[in-house]
């Protein structure tokens, strides 16, 4: 008899049910283990096997532990050594002294940790502390190491020196060490430490470093030092004997706060770029010893001398107390209103040519007629003041002699003792400004406005200059072949005796669109010199 294969398929079908079913009767009832299941825990040598070091209160043996083999080590107790603590001998190790110290013998050539052209070694949590050097990597072949959350105490050299590249030493102490706290070679990145009370540098940083976050105070040299290349920002150093960071050649120095050490930031060479720190209370604030650097934005104040810079340097200076002498090109700017109390001296002195100064919109305040000159230059070329107020000097604005190529825009030079803004030499601009109620107490020329040869004075308004005991006013004065256009001037000298001119010129001016009115109680108005040389257009009032 033939069987087709649908029939076949059925068959096996029904024996795979009947064995089911007999399995299901053998193994009914509940499931339950026939003993305990085996443990599937591991220990903590099992997940990261690693090796302890033993303390000892009592001094160890002359020789330190050797660490020859790659792993995982750390300290079980607190270990005095009477010599050198523990020696890597091997790469990819690390060392927890898991909150413990490592105490030394306090004299001789000894080291905490060891280390000499090694990789890779990290050293974390816990004191080193009475050695010579508290962390020792000797050997510019050292690299990628890591001191992290150590205090290096009392060392009698340096406390955490790792020499190399690519290393990190992160949230440490060092403290009262002979010499340097911390001191990292190439490449390194130095960040989140505290360095206090050493014998010289707080932290020392070799080429190409980032150092960030750190404190370093009270320190027997530089708070902060870093070589070439390197970036030094948001740090804070306070009272160090020498400066609170210098830095040498194309670093990045930005947002950090240096006070009362020698100078605040100090640049060896240049190609440095300095940027928003705060500096203050130190013998200097910035001092600049070469040419090519870039500076801006820094707060400098209440330093015995705020800048010490060489020529050379790209300067926006952001100022912010006066009496200052600006003796350098330069980009100044107020940082807010100033006021000058000291009496017979100027509040800005401006010592050099190419140099503007921008108020900011601010007031640049003098103690009255004991004050001297708001912003007095002699003999420079090149400056450009603006937008702002001066106001309470005996002068507002002055050049004293022949200086060239002034600007004067947009500044209101109010209530000085004589003039409001007086301009030697020639080829000035004064545009756009408000010389008002100065000279009211003095006793012989008064000026609103004087700008020497060959100079514009447009746009500006100029009233109620000079008083009834001066003998000579003018609101504005220009000399020979100088443009006088679109000006308002009106009750300069009311009520005085003495000469008084709304516009006065010298011969060769172009004088139009002026409206001078009301000067003294005859109506002065506007009177040249040399009047057959000069070219009228329309002012108000016209020429008698």
């Amino acid at each position: 008899m033939n069987i087709s294969n649908s029939s076949k398929i059925r068959m096996m079908l029904g024996f795979v049910l009947v064995g089911m079913l007999i399995m299901s009767e053998v193994f009914a009832g509940d499931l339950e283990p026939s003993a305990p299941p085996g443990s599937t825990m591991k220990t903590l040598d099992e997940v990261e096997p690693r090796i302890p070091i033993p303390g000892s209160d009592t001094p160890a043996p002359t020789f330190s532990i050797k660490i020859k083999q790659s792993g995982s080590y750390y300290l079980t107790g607190n270990r005095v050594c009477s010599g050198t603590g523990i020696q890597v001998d091997a790469d990819n190790v690390t060392i927890d002294l898991m909150g413990y110290s490592l105490i030394g013998p306090d004299s001789g050539v000894n080291y905490g940790i060891s280390m000499t052209g090694r990789s890779n070694v990290e050293i974390r949590n816990g004191t080193v502390r009475d050695f010579y050097h508290g962390v020792y990597e000797n050997s510019t072949d050292g690299k990628s190491h890591r001191c992290v959350n150590l205090r290096a105490v009392s060392n009698a050299n340096r406390g955490i020196y790792v020499l190399g590249t690519g290393n990190l030493v992160k949230d440490c102490s060092a403290s009262e060490n002979g010499d340097t706290g911390i001191h990292s070679g190439n490449g390194c990145t130095v960040t989140g430490n505290t360095a206090w009370d050493n014998g010289t540098k707080g932290i020392w940083a070799g080429y190409g470093c980032t150092v960030t976050g750190n404190t370093a105070y009270e320190n027997g040299d530089d708070g902060i030092y870093a070589s070439n290349g390197s970036t030094v920002t948001g740090n804070t150093c306070r009272s160090n004997t020498g400066d609170g960071i210098e830095v040498t050649l194309r670093c990045r120095v930005t947002d950090n706060t240096s006070e009362n050490n020698g100078a605040g930031i100090h640049l060896v060479y240049g190609y440095n770029h300095i940027k928003g720190n705060t500096l203050i209370g130190s013998e200097k604030g910035l001092e600049i010893d070469t040419a090519g650097n870039y500076i801006a934005d820094n707060i400098v104040k209440g330093n015995t001398d705020n800048y010490d810079i060489a020529e050379g340097n790209q300067l926006n200076i952001l100022l912010c107390e006066v009496p200052e002498t600006i003796d350098w090109p330069a980009m100044v700017t107020l940082a807010g209103t100033l006021t000058s109390t000291a009496t017979g001296q100027n509040g800005i002195t401006v010592d050099a040519n190419d140099v503007t100064i921008d108020l900011g919109g601010h007031s640049l305040i003098g103690p009255g007629s004991e004050g001297y000159c708001g912003i007095k230059m002699h003999v420079r070329r090149n400056v450009e003041i603006r937008n702002g107020t001066i106001r309470d000097f005996r002068i507002g604005i002055y050049e004293d002699s022949v200086g060239q190529d002034y600007r004067i825009i947009d500044v209101r030079s109010v209530s000085n003792d004589r003039h409001g803004i007086m301009l030697g030499g020639s080829g000035h601009l004064v545009k756009d400004c408000t010389a008002i109620d100065n000279g009211d107490s003095a006793v012989d020329t008064v000026f609103g406005i004087y700008a020497g040869y060959a100079s514009t004075v447009t746009g500006n308004m100029v009233c109620r200059n000079g008083n009834s005991s001066a003998s000579g006013i003018s609101g504005i004065r220009a000399d020979s072949g100088s443009t006088v256009i679109g000006n308002t001037v009106y009750d300069n000298g009311n009520s005085a005796t003495g000469s008084v001119f709304g516009i006065y010129l010298s011969g060769n001016c172009l004088v139009d669109q002026n409206t001078a009115y009301n000067n003294n109680t005859a109506g002065g108005g506007i009177n040249m010199n040399n009047p057959g040389t000069c070219s009228f257009g329309t002012n108000i009032p016209q020429l008698p």
